[in-house]
């Protein structure tokens, strides 16, 4: 019997460590998917330039907010675009590609089991996954950028931005929503009735105040 306990025990550890937050002494680098940041493991161990990208290339260009570089090789700056993240040494910084389906990258603004992430409308192959719905451009949901009725710009669809959550227990993305909200709290029982009773929760940024809750 006491085999069993131990051999439990060192499943909840081993399960806790790979699905839990990246490490607080992650090393500065390139990662190539969200289990070699959790296994503090990069590809490419060095230091990155970020730039946050300005309105006017946004609104021209499209994309999520930041662009990476690196002063070091031509085989590391190939390696950016394809990878899963960089750490600079201070922020996580994720590959659009793998939250909203557009490069560059999306500033991580909240460690624990989940990352929050703010990045643009989800190009049409990720909309699904994602759990995006027309309307959200329409109602008062998003974080930055201002809700837009009827016709738009695609400069003025270009500067919105959505709190996206991934999940390091499964390592699932989706826009957060009150759907998506109330399934993640199944976990968090006191959490999911405080949740269920509260009448603000009307668009993301009220929604975001329990994701950090849960990140405590």
């Amino acid at each position: 019997m006491s085999k069993i306990y131990t051999l439990t025990f060192v499943v909840i550890i081993f399960t806790t460590s790979l699905f839990g937050q990246y490490p607080i002494d992650l090393k500065s680098g390139l990662y190539n998917s969200l289990e070699d940041i959790i296994k503090n493991n990069p590809q490419f161990e060095c230091k990155f330039n970020v730039k946050h990208r300005t309105t006017l290339d946004i609104q021209m260009w499209g994309g999520n907010d930041y662009k990476v570089s690196s002063d070091t090789t031509n085989v590391i700056n190939s390696a950016i675009n394809k990878c899963f993240a960089v750490f600079n040494g201070d922020t996580l910084f994720i590959n659009g590609k793998h939250i909203n389906g557009s490069l560059p990258f999306c500033k991580v603004e909240n460690n624990g089991r989940f990352l929050i992430i703010k990045a643009g409308i989800p190009n049409m192959a990720k909309r699904k996954s994602v759990g995006y719905k027309s309307n959200m451009t329409h109602i008062d949901y998003v974080p930055i950028g201002g809700a837009i009725g009827g016709a738009a710009t695609g400069a003025q669809l270009a500067m919105i931005r959505f709190y996206y959550i991934l999940d390091c227990k499964n390592g699932g993305v989706k826009i957060l929503s009150k759907d998506y909200l109330n399934s993640l709290l199944s976990d968090f029982p006191n959490l999911k009735a405080e949740f269920e009773s509260d009448k603000k929760t009307s668009n993301q940024t009220e929604l975001l105040k329990y994701i950090k809750r849960m990140n405590e």
